[in-house]
């Protein structure tokens, strides 16, 4: 299913845009912990969105419109809130 594999790459691409922002943040915010707690944040969240979209590629074969909309609401989430937070960050 397409919708599968389009979550199946917002989970990787979240996932390694969350160890990025984490590992450029503990090296280039160490002065202002705001800002590296902002980035923490962020990555946290990121991951966690990203192992959510991963569970749901494999409950969407299940079928089920609702999962599809509960994946896009992930999607949006997850350039919203971790998003914003690294751009204040």
């Amino acid at each position: 299913m397409m919708t599968g594999r389009i979550f199946l790459a917002a989970a990787g691409a979240a996932g390694a845009i969350s160890v990025a922002v984490d590992a450029a943040a503990t090296h280039l915010l160490a002065g202002d912990a705001y800002r590296l707690g902002l980035a923490a944040t962020a990555s946290r969240y990121g991951m966690i969105h990203a192992a959510a979209l991963l569970a749901l590629v494999f409950l969407i074969e299940r079928g089920g419109w609702w999962l599809g909309a509960a994946g896009w609401c992930f999607v949006i989430g997850l350039v919203l809130f971790c998003g914003s937070l690294d751009l204040l960050a």
